[in-house]
């Protein structure tokens, strides 16, 4: 997992995405809720350009108090990752890319 880093706008575009029903059931849909606004943090960059991430999300994340951290910039948004659940999810993504390919192949040729 990873941190997300949104600006204003498009954070208030994505809670109203998923913000949903205060009458949805749907456990899946809840717990996403719960998940990506429940622990939502506006932070603010100091005189430097630099943001402080809160310890609980650090935590979550993996980062803990490490120094380093990988950086993506994924379109609209930037996600911040301990580096050995980075290369562990760029495995994964690697290999599942590898598999989608081979099935496109396969129906296509």
């Amino acid at each position: 997992c990873c941190l997300l880093l949104l600006d204003q706008r498009s954070f208030e575009e994505v809670s109203g995405q998923i913000g949903g029903s205060l009458l949805d059931r749907n456990p899946e849909n809840r717990g996403l809720n719960r998940l990506l606004l429940g622990h939502a943090e506006d932070v603010s960059p100091d005189r430097a350009g630099r943001i402080l991430i809160p310890e609980v999300l650090r935590h979550y994340a993996g980062i803990g108090d490490a120094r380093e951290v990988v950086v993506v910039g994924a379109g609209t948004w930037i996600e911040l990752w301990a580096p050995d659940r980075w290369f562990r999810a760029l495995d994964g993504a690697s290999s599942s890319s590898l598999a989608e390919g081979r099935k496109v192949e396969s129906v296509g040729g």
